[in-house]
């Protein structure tokens, strides 16, 4: 299901439709791998779900790969937010077949949404 959210304040930063996702998904925060899930998507940024982030900081920068539609999508983000298992990545560096990949995703499964 994909939600639109206008900005409301520090707490409502999404301004971009989002996408529920369940991607494996590796993150390298300095020297360290974190592997969980992709659980929500846009063409901006991800949350990513894992059993323990404390030790990435907000403000970070890490590196993002995850495979999509039999692609693998290996990018640069930023921590813009984190708790002690999902944090909020922003990409910083995605290239235009990338973005067409997430582009397609988000509309396949908002167009498939069933109303509540």
């Amino acid at each position: 299901m994909a939600t639109t959210q206008k900005s409301g304040g520090a707490k409502d930063r999404r301004r971009a439709v989002r996408a529920i996702a369940f991607f494996r998904t590796e993150v390298r925060y300095k020297k360290k791998y974190y592997v969980g899930y992709i659980v929500n998507i846009s063409l901006v940024g991800c949350a990513f779900a894992h059993e323990n982030l404390t030790d990435i900081d907000e403000g970070g920068d890490c590196r993002l790969k995850f495979r999509m539609n039999g692609k693998i999508v290996n990018t640069k983000v930023v921590v813009r937010w984190r708790d002690t298992t999902i944090m909020g990545l922003q990409f910083v560096s995605i290239t235009p077949i990338q973005k067409k990949l997430l582009h397609d995703y988000i509309r396949t499964v908002t167009i498939r949404r069933i109303p509540i």
